[in-house]
């Protein structure tokens, strides 16, 4: 059994509803699915998102992280989350990024959503 394509697309746009914010830290842990945060939150950029936008099966979202907000970091982690006092929906660790003033920093993910019938 699986999703039929309705259902997929019906799943895709309740995660994308509850996705409305991204923030950045400095944490070096790897994510794991028990994830609530930020490892290490660097204060004042959590930020509304700048777009979403669904196909079938399928959610894009982008977040600027603005020069002004957090500058002068090496940016390490990145989570979308609802907003402050939700939990998160998805966190990513990478390699540092300077954020330098005068520089945003643009994340976007895609989400593919696709169920087996078997």
């Amino acid at each position: 059994m699986g999703f039929l394509v309705g259902g997929l697309n019906k799943t895709r746009d309740l995660h994308s509803a509850n996705i409305t914010h991204i923030e950045i830290g400095t944490g070096t842990n790897k994510e794991t699915q028990n994830d609530t945060d930020l490892q290490t939150p660097i204060a004042s950029t959590e930020t509304a998102i700048d777009s979403s936008t669904t196909t079938s099966q399928q959610l894009v979202k982008q977040g600027t992280i603005p020069s002004t907000s957090g500058a002068g970091n090496a940016v390490t982690e990145m989570i979308w989350k609802k907003d402050s006092t939700e939990l998160a929906h998805s966190r990513i660790t990478h390699t540092a990024i300077n954020h330098t003033i005068g520089e945003d920093i643009i994340y976007e993910t895609r989400w593919f959503y696709r169920g087996v019938l078997e």
